[in-house]
């Protein structure tokens, strides 16, 4: 499933906002060896700094959803292949500072089964 196609199936407009179910769409890339153990489910967190633009433009919209009890979802995408998956988000927290930046602690619930990954090289076929 491309993420067009994932966008599609849950109602989701260019800015990854699904009025219906899955809320928000955050998205982010991932190297190979973390995004291997995220995929599976041994890592089901992504640790980010961002200064306070970027949790503005990329994290602010599903923070707020997930403090009010609605749904938010996950984009991970492989920067080696392209590989890309989608997650239900259960937690967003800011668990550190440096100068300029706020560390954040995304998690997920993790899942197995069709929808949730995609393949370049499938998705061609």
């Amino acid at each position: 499933m491309t993420p067009d196609e994932y966008r599609e199936q849950h109602g989701m407009d260019d800015d990854g906002a699904d009025a219906a179910n899955d809320g928000p769409l955050v998205v982010f890339k991932s190297n190979p060896d973390f995004w291997q153990r995220e995929y599976i489910g041994n890592k089901p967190n992504t640790v980010r700094l961002l200064s306070s633009r970027e949790y503005s433009e990329r994290l602010s919209f599903a923070d707020t959803c997930m403090e009010a009890g609605e749904p938010a979802s996950i984009e991970v995408i492989n920067t080696d292949d392209g590989r890309t998956f989608f997650r239900r988000i259960t937690d967003i927290c800011c668990v550190g500072e440096l100068p300029g930046y706020d560390m954040w602690c995304i998690s997920w619930q993790h899942e197995d089964g069709a929808g949730t990954y995609r393949d370049p090289e499938e998705a061609s076929l």
